[in-house]
């Protein structure tokens, strides 16, 4: 029907993707699937590794937004090294260096070599880590 906007829930919609609207389209592309109990917890992630891993593999695949990716990176990895860390702001500029860095497609290109870091990386991140993960065409089930 024309004009009517609304979505009624009869219980949960945890994982699910809801659209409405007139003649709309939406195209998701997921490249990797994860359930939330493959991420690790994050008291056995070294997180400094994990970033410096991500700044080696981002660095790779970054074309000319190269020197946004670092600056970034250098946010995340000054954020994360607080004694408690706002995790929401890491997730941000993690947000920020992957997308500087490329698409999705473009990642997943790289996915091998991607997917544990980020894997760690989501885990350290908690519910902060699907944030991240989306970006990279990693769908947390």
């Amino acid at each position: 029907m024309a004009g009517n906007r609304g979505i009624n829930v009869g219980g949960s919609a945890d994982r699910s993707l809801l659209s409405t609207g007139d003649h709309s389209v939406q195209n998701l592309t997921i490249y990797h699937q994860l359930a939330r109990d493959d991420l690790p917890p994050a008291a056995d992630v070294d997180i400094r590794k994990e970033l410096a891993d991500l700044r080696d593999l981002l660095g790779r695949i970054a074309d000319k937004d190269r020197p946004l990716v670092e600056v970034a990176l250098t946010e995340a990895e000054a954020l994360a090294d607080r004694p408690n860390p706002d995790k929401d702001k890491v997730a941000s500029t993690l947000e920020r260096a992957i997308e500087y860095a490329g698409s999705a497609e473009k990642l997943a290109t790289h996915g091998e070599k991607l997917w544990p870091t980020l894997k760690a990386i989501g885990g350290w991140l908690g519910e902060y880590g699907p944030k991240v993960l989306r970006l990279a065409g990693v769908a947390i089930v």
